[in-house]
C-alpha cells in the first residue's frame, strides 16, 4: 500500500461513494484520469459546489481507486451495494494510515469484546492515545480531533459497519463477500479482513 504518514486531511473529505462509483464507471467506459478531470472541469460531472471542490473530489477518489488491486475494482460492478460500500471503505483505509489504524486497532477490538453499542468516545480515546505516541498527531487541535471523531463515525455508518436501531447506534455484523475476501487474501491484505470482521 506504500508509505503513508498520519494526517488530519480526512476531515475535509467525504465518504464519496457515489463519486467513487461514477469514477469507476468512467474508467470502465475507457476514459482515463485526464479525460475525467477534463469532463469535471467542463461539465461538472460530480456536481461539485465549486471548481476547487470538484478538483479535490477527483484527486482523492482517483487516489483511493489507484490503491485497490485490479481484481477488486473488477468485482465492484458484480457486487451488491453493501459490498460496493465496503470496497469504498477499503480504499479509504488504504489511503489514510490513521483511519486504517483506528479500524484495525480500535473498531476491531470493540468487535472482539462483543461491544454492542457504538460510543464515539472510543474514537477520541484512540486519537488521544495516538497523540501521546506520535508528534504529528500531537499537533492536531482539539477542534480537529473532534471533527475526526465525527468523520470516522460517519464513514462507519455510510459503509454499513454501524447501524441505527431504536435511536441507538450499534456495531453491525459485517459479512464480507466471499470473492472479496479471497481477493484480499490473494493480495496479502488479511489485516483488512481481520479489521472489518473483528478477528484475531
Amino acid at each position: 500500500m506504500g508509505k503513508r504518514e498520519y494526517s488530519a486531511g480526512i476531515v475535509s473529505k467525504g465518504f464519496w461513494f457515489l463519486e467513487f462509483k461514477k469514477y469507476l464507471e468512467f474508467l470502465k467506459d475507457g476514459n482515463n484520469e485526464n479525460d475525467i478531470r477534463k469532463m469535471q472541469d467542463e461539465e461538472n460531472i460530480f456536481s461539485a459546489s465549486s471548481k476547487d471542490y470538484g478538483k479535490r473530489i477527483i484527486s482523492e477518489v482517483n487516489k483511493r481507486i489507484k490503491i485497490l488491486p485490479e481484481g477488486i475494482k473488477e468485482l465492484f460492478f458484480k457486487s451488491d451495494t453493501g459490498t460496493q460500500k465496503v470496497i469504498n471503505l477499503l480504499s479509504i483505509m488504504g489511503t489514510d494510515k490513521l483511519f486504517f489504524e483506528y479500524v484495525y486497532n480500535s473498531y476491531r477490538n470493540e468487535l472482539l469484546l462483543g461491544t454492542k453499542e457504538y460510543n464515539p468516545g472510543i474514537v477520541m480515546k484512540f486519537l488521544k492515545e495516538k497523540a501521546e505516541q506520535n508528534e504529528e498527531v500531537a499537533k492536531f487541535s482539539e477542534k480537529t480531533l473532534k471533527r475526526m471523531q465525527g468523520t470516522y463515525g460517519n464513514y462507519l455508518k455510510e459503509s454499513g459497519l454501524l447501524e441505527e436501531k431504536n435511536k441507538e447506534i450499534l456495531y453491525g455484523k459485517v459479512y464480507l463477500d466471499y470473492e472479496l475476501e479471497n481477493l484480499l487474501r490473494e493480495n496479502k491484505m488479511e489485516m483488512y479482513i481481520k479489521a472489518l470482521k473483528g478477528e484475531v
